[in-house]
């Protein structure tokens, strides 16, 4: 079921506004998508990210981020001043944050179509299911690799929006 707001723009109006190239509506749209939403890491890419989390979690500490709550952000701070702890507290937050999701996607939201597959190529027979490519068509049910966009682009001819994504 579609649910639409009285007076706001039709589907259709929406992906007229997006195909057109001078539209300001799109050029806010895709600003708008962008900040909301990222496919990439914050601090690098994927082996980055996977060389950073094999460090951390070889320290003594470490919780993984999927077995606890993430850390609160501390008070806010009206404006932006030189010096001043809040501000501070708030830039080492961000920092701690940016990191966490990393681990936290790292350890949640990476698909790997080989993850069952022996060193030798082959899989474990006592085994039901052996991955993503447990079909007649023997292809990644996740349908990775997914194609990549150094922007935000819009296709032409289905009007759909290709987020920008450059990790696979």
């Amino acid at each position: 079921m579609l649910i639409w707001i009285k007076g706001a723009l039709s589907p259709q109006e929406i992906r007229d506004h997006i195909l057109d190239e001078g539209s300001d509506f799109k050029k806010k749209i895709i600003a708008w998508l962008e900040g909301a939403h990222s496919g990439d890491f914050f601090n690098g890419n994927k082996e980055d990210m996977w060389s950073a989390v094999d460090k951390m979690s070889d320290t003594k500490g470490y919780i993984d981020p999927t077995l606890r709550m993430p850390k609160q952000p501390p008070p806010s701070c009206v404006g932006t001043h030189d010096n001043c702890p809040k501000c501070e507290d708030i830039q080492l937050w961000d920092k701690s944050f940016q990191s966490e999701v990393d681990d936290l996607v790292v350890h949640s939201n990476v698909h790997d179509c080989e993850k069952y597959k022996k060193k030798d190529g082959s899989y474990n027979r006592k085994k039901t299911y052996t991955g993503c490519k447990d079909n007649k068509f023997k292809k990644c049910r996740a349908r990775f690799p997914r194609k990549l966009y150094n922007t935000t682009e819009v296709d032409i001819e289905t009007g759909a929006l290709n987020v920008k994504k450059q990790e696979a």
